[in-house]
């Protein structure tokens, strides 16, 4: 993995929780989770926000370590959202807030 988002975690608890993420479904070769993976999803409807508008709202949520790789969360209100170690490659944070 990244050594960016390296971590140190109890053996047991990584094979149950935190598998790797198979590339082609996005889902983790795990038994159990316990962080979010959402990738490649289109999570906002477009027709129904206009500008300025929120499109979801994620305040204060616990995203560490999630996984939203390729995912749609453009005008999110990400403020207080702790995004410690979360992967956000090619997602599309357009007027997002944080």
């Amino acid at each position: 993995g990244d050594p960016a988002h390296s971590r140190l975690v109890f053996m047991p608890t990584a094979w149950l929780f935190e598998g790797e993420v198979n590339a082609e479904t996005g889902k983790r070769k795990s038994p159990l989770l316990r962080n979010l993976v959402v990738t490649d999803r289109d999570l906002v409807n477009d027709a129904s926000i206009g500008p300025g508008d929120v499109s979801m709202s994620l305040r204060y949520r616990d995203l560490r370590h999630s996984r939203l790789d390729r995912s749609d969360l453009k005008q999110a209100d990400l403020r207080g959202a702790d995004l410690t170690g979360a992967s956000l490659e090619g997602t599309d944070l357009t007027g997002a807030r944080r």
